[in-house]
């Protein structure tokens, strides 16, 4: 099988593209075979055991999150939102006559 060259040769950040597509899940998040397939819909050949191998260092450092099966950057995480709702109800239940 013979590869024409890209018409626009640059060369491709497996990180990058990961963090792009991450963005673009945001809340929903979205799981490595899905990253790999839409990133080969937009012409960009990932590695399936550097994508798996990427997001799990991704994970260990704190750039993304891992919940309910799929990842996330950080920013999308639910756990922020269920610290804002209990820091939220917190002064609430405690009202003073003072």
């Amino acid at each position: 099988m013979q590869h024409e060259a890209s018409p626009n040769p640059r060369k491709i950040h497996v990180s990058e593209t990961i963090v792009d597509l991450l963005s673009e899940a945001g809340e929903n998040g979205i799981k490595p075979k899905a990253a790999i397939e839409l990133a080969a819909y937009r012409g960009i050949n990932l590695n399936r055991g550097s994508v798996y191998s990427l997001l799990n260092r991704m994970t260990r450092n704190g750039t993304v999150v891992h919940e309910e099966g799929h990842y996330k950057l950080k920013e999308f995480a639910r756990r922020r939102e269920r610290a804002a709702l209990f820091l939220d109800s917190g002064p609430s239940r405690t009202a003073s006559n003072h």
